[in-house]
């Protein structure tokens, strides 16, 4: 009797530790999955809608941009995490499409004939970007 109460517990025991690492990997596995969909959903979006990607924002303003824009700029957009780059790229797309400039032709080269075109994109870039951290800060 004692034999089978000892069988019956290590079974229950081991019932429970495989449910519980089976379960984490099954959340790793959907958490994962998750942040792979929502990624591609916004790259998908964003070229739909017209818009550069952040990498792309980034990529540009720490090359052919950095002539054009303050430093600090360049350093702060460095330092945004993925969903803080989306958020800036979108919100700074948005603002860029309303005064008329279509900043994927920026990010693209489309405009790296024109240097005035590119210093009037880079100055509204700069004067958008100190009003979007200040408004973001804290």
């Amino acid at each position: 009797m004692q034999l089978f109460i000892l069988i019956a517990i290590a079974a229950v025991a081991g019932y429970f530790i495989s449910r519980s690492r089976a379960s984490k990997r099954i959340d790793e596995t959907a958490a994962s999955a998750a942040s792979a969909t929502k990624s591609a959903v916004t790259k998908t979006s964003d070229r739909l809608r017209g818009r550069p990607s952040g990498e792309q924002l980034t990529s540009w303003a720490s090359g052919a941009g950095a002539e054009f824009l303050p430093q600090e700029f360049i350093d702060w957009l460095a330092g945004l995490d993925q969903e803080q780059l989306n958020a800036f790229t979108g919100a700074l797309t948005d603002h860029m499409n309303s005064l008329g400039f279509g900043l994927k032709d920026l990010v693209e080269g489309k405009l790296d004939e024109e240097p005035e075109q590119v210093k009037s994109y880079s100055e509204a870039i700069a004067a958008y970007s100190r009003t979007y951290r200040q408004a973001h800060s804290g």
